[in-house]
């Protein structure tokens, strides 16, 4: 199994690494970055009124199609209650980091694209409220839309590739281990990127990488505790296929829309000083933000999705595993 999942994962990297490679290179090509729109003053001339309202759209309407037939023509009450509990954890999770890192982050110029806004915190000027109301919606939608889709696959477009779950305290606990690769590939990448934050051939060397800091212990966290009892069960052209929706749209929203607009922007001292310039210098952290948010979810529904599938007595004898129990 072990051999298998290794060659699951290798696919998924080549595939991405297929599209990826040669965006770059053209990307790479363009010498001058598109400018912003300009916004006026005056809300009557605003370029986009409402805009990042009724671009919600991208993410809402997924959600209706796919949730109806998860809800209404899919028979499998333990993705459901797996689907419910992920979305109970991570959304409100992000939320509450959105408040209290989101100005850090991030800058919302066109505040006529929205129809209000709440407070966010700054650590320069305390509280504003000056964060969208739709960012709430766009984190419930995004993460409920990659939920969706890989459920939807896993159950039927690509339910061919499902894998078995354990159905006895035995098995399951040989799953329940630290997942050292993680740490040390998190704690890698974070290097590599703080060395070229710090000393890369680019001009914003002043402030720190926190917000691919920020995604990366999103993702490297769930992974080290989680990754032993999720990975055998993933079905991996499934999240291939979320991976690849939730990408597409993501980067037509912001590189077409958003940035452009000015329905929000990001705080290049936060960056680590990668701007791809024909996409109105949107930060490489926010190309690939939804690599680590597809991965950080479905990780997190497949360890619940397993825990679900064992009886009471089962989950007991999990939870109390020592670390030092044998693995895969």
């Amino acid at each position: 199994m072990k051999e298998k999942k290794g060659v699951d994962v290798a696919i998924v990297i080549g595939m991405l690494l297929v599209f990826v490679i040669p965006a770059l290179i053209a990307l790479a090509t363009i010498r001058e970055p598109r400018l912003p729109v300009v916004v006026p003053q005056d809300p009557a001339h605003n370029p986009s009124p409402y805009g990042y309202t009724w671009s919600l759209g991208v993410y809402v309407v997924p959600v209706v199609v796919l949730g109806w037939w998860v809800f209404s023509m899919h028979r499998g009450a333990v993705e459901k209650k797996a689907l419910w509990i992920t979305v109970g954890l991570l959304i409100p999770a992000w939320t509450l980091l959105d408040v209290t890192l989101g100005l850090t982050f991030f800058k919302f110029p066109n505040t006529g694209a929205s129809v209000g806004s709440f407070w966010g915190y700054t650590f320069d000027a305390g509280w504003k409220r000056i964060i969208p109301l739709e960012e709430i919606v766009f984190y419930t939608a995004g993460f409920i839309s990659i939920l969706l889709v890989y459920i939807w696959a896993d159950e039927y477009w690509l339910s061919a590739y499902r894998k078995p779950r354990p159905t006895s305290s035995a098995e399951a606990k040989k799953l329940i281990s630290f997942h050292p690769e993680s740490a040390i590939f998190g704690v890698l990448l974070f290097g590599a990127v703080w060395a070229f934050k710090a000393w890369g051939p680019h001009p914003y060397h002043d402030g720190f990488p926190g917000y691919f800091l920020f995604m990366l212990l999103a993702t490297i966290l769930p992974s080290m505790m989680l990754f032993d009892i999720a990975s055998p069960f993933i079905n991996w052209r499934a999240l291939t296929l979320a991976g690849f929706y939730i990408i597409s749209t993501s980067l037509f929203w912001e590189a077409s829309l958003a940035l452009p607009y000015g329905w929000w922007d990001y705080q290049p001292r936060q960056m680590m000083g990668i701007f791809i310039g024909a996409w109105t210098n949107l930060p490489i952290e926010a190309a690939t933000l939804w690599v680590f948010a597809a991965w950080t979810n479905i990780i997190v529904y497949e360890s619940i999705h397993t825990f679900l599938r064992m009886d009471r007595r089962d989950v007991v004898d999990v939870l109390s595993a020592k670390p030092e129990l044998p693995r895969l």
